[in-house]
């Protein structure tokens, strides 16, 4: 446990201030809305569609979603379960 604290706390003192905020508040995308564009390459505008982003916090997901977040170079896909939004 101590290994992966100290594998944190001397990464966060390396990063630069964008990739510590980007390493704080990860970037959340969700998956669930994404239109049958997305991924692909826009001739137009020299860019690759990405899906929406969200703040990374709960109270923007919604309960039926998927959502990717990356923080590293290990991005995650979420599935909330319904019994997580029930209160």
């Amino acid at each position: 446990m101590s290994d992966v604290r100290n594998l944190h706390a001397r990464g966060m003192s390396s990063k630069s201030v964008a990739d510590l905020i980007r390493y704080l508040y990860p970037r959340l995308y969700q998956l669930h809305e994404a239109s049958e564009t997305m991924g692909t390459y826009d001739e137009t505008t020299g860019r690759i569609e990405m899906p929406t982003m969200l703040r990374s916090n709960y109270t923007w997901m919604q309960g039926h979603g998927i959502y990717l977040m990356g923080a590293s170079c290990v991005p995650n896909v979420w599935k909330p379960s319904d019994e997580t939004w029930r209160r």
